[in-house]
């Protein structure tokens, strides 16, 4: 009885293990069941995401071709409206080329005529220059030729003042052998008025150096220099004249030599000073 009751409780417990796995397994097959239904719903939502995506992808796609053909003719617009103010521009581009080559020419026509005008007023003026010049070079002429003539004139007047002068002096000579033999005081007293007559000649030049006016000559230190240099002269001329001549040791010192010197010297720079003109 024993042995019955443990055998019948063994097959309660296999009965009810056996029971329990039924049990698991049907649980299992619910879970696997549930986890495939699962599966199938995320696989269902995935396809209906994909489908979304796709369309979503097809409006985009479609709003970027509308897009596009909006761009293009756009472009195409844009194109038009360029080449009509491309047009425009060449329009205006071939005027302005026409109003300027119409001014081109009209300068040309204008600056051939101011060419025209100031060639008729070059050779008005080149042929006045060349009556001014003529009627300058004859006054020139006329001018150099009274000169030549007031030279002459005074170089005559000159000659005969020396002539005068030199027959004086041959007459005073004569006299004073006449009268004195005390002839080297004549020599010193003219040698003393040439120098006073020298100085005489460089203070005047400086006063009219001053105040003579524009053109003018210098008349007076003109004649005081050559009377400087004619009474240089005369004193040289009574010394060689008068001095003796039977001494052996009498010689013509350097003072003798200065005279003769100085007198051309003196009678050079009066006809220079006769010549010379005073300029601003």
């Amino acid at each position: 009885m024993l042995d019955l009751l443990w055998l019948y409780v063994m097959l309660d417990l296999l009965w009810l293990y056996v029971m329990l796995d039924l049990l698991w397994l049907y649980v299992m097959l619910d879970l696997l069941w549930l986890y495939v239904m699962l599966d199938l719903l995320w696989l269902y939502v995935m396809i209906d995401l994909l489908w979304l995506y796709v369309m979503l992808d097809l409006l985009w796609l479609y709003v970027m071709l509308d897009l596009l053909w909006l761009y293009v003719m756009l472009d195409l617009l844009w194109l038009y409206v360029m080449l009509d103010l491309l047009w425009l521009y060449v329009m205006l581009d071939l005027l302005w080329l026409y109003v300027m080559i119409d001014l081109l020419w009209l300068y040309v026509m204008i600056d051939l005529l101011w060419l025209y005008v100031m060639l008729d007023l070059l050779w008005l003026y080149v042929m006045l220059d060349l009556l001014w010049l003529y009627v300058m070079l004859d006054l020139l002429w006329l001018y150099v030729m009274l000169d030549l003539l007031w030279l002459y004139v005074m170089l005559d007047l000159l000659w005969l003042y020396v002539m005068l002068d030199l027959l004086w002096l041959y007459v005073m000579i004569d006299l004073l052998c006449l009268l004195s033999s005390d002839w080297i005081q004549a020599v010193q007293a003219l040698m003393v008025l040439s120098v006073l007559f020298c100085l005489f000649s460089l203070v005047f030049f400086m006063c009219q150096l001053f105040t003579l006016v524009k053109g003018g000559r210098f008349f007076f230190t003109a004649v005081f220099q050559i009377l400087a240099s004619l009474f240089v002269m005369c004193g040289a001329i009574i010394y060689t004249v008068m001095s003796p001549d039977g001494e052996e040791d009498a010689v013509f010192g350097f003072a003798y030599i200065l005279a003769w010197v100085s007198c051309p010297l003196c009678l050079v720079s009066g006809l220079i000073y006769i010549v010379l003109r005073k300029r601003e």
